[in-house]
């Protein structure tokens, strides 16, 4: 049994009731902020090397698929509940592949990554980041966790 904090053994426990097949991949956070978070590295079903990663380092829950990444932490009310319910629907988006990771490179140079409803086609008009990035942009990657939708677009 994994000696893990509150707020990690409560989150656990709503991961692996929706995942069973999860409870195998939870481990303690090697550099954590917080002692006792919980990581998990998800391999996605046949795709090689292409993983979902989940962790609850700090006290926030991080998901990660492919090359972007987001933060679960209510920081206004505190309310964890809110943060796990969040958490597992946007996992339940990624593994039901009604979104996917566009990944935006210059050339084979990665610059930034944003999540996209599945099948949606990426365009430079829908990054967040400066003029600058959206200029050197001229190639996507979109990736999906089972790879029924992965695409690749050239600007």
């Amino acid at each position: 049994m994994l000696n893990l904090n509150e707020y990690s053994k409560r989150f656990a426990e709503k991961l692996v009731a929706k995942y069973p097949q999860w409870d195998a991949y939870i481990k303690l956070c090697a550099e954590a902020t917080a002692p006792g978070s919980l990581e998990l590295t998800i391999p996605a079903p046949n795709q090689q090397g292409r993983e979902l990663y989940i962790s609850t380092s700090g006290d926030e829950i991080t998901i990660g698929f492919d090359t972007w990444h987001t933060h679960y932490r209510n920081y206004e009310t505190d309310d964890q509940e809110d943060e796990f319910i969040g958490a597992l629907d946007l996992l339940e988006e990624i593994v039901t592949e009604k979104l996917a990771v566009v990944s935006c490179l210059h050339d084979n140079d990665f610059c930034m990554s944003y999540i996209s409803e599945a099948g949606e086609e990426p365009s430079v008009e829908k990054l967040n980041d400066s003029r600058q990035s959206q200029e050197k942009v001229n190639r996507f990657l979109v990736k999906s966790w089972k790879g029924t939708v992965d695409a690749e677009y050239d600007v």
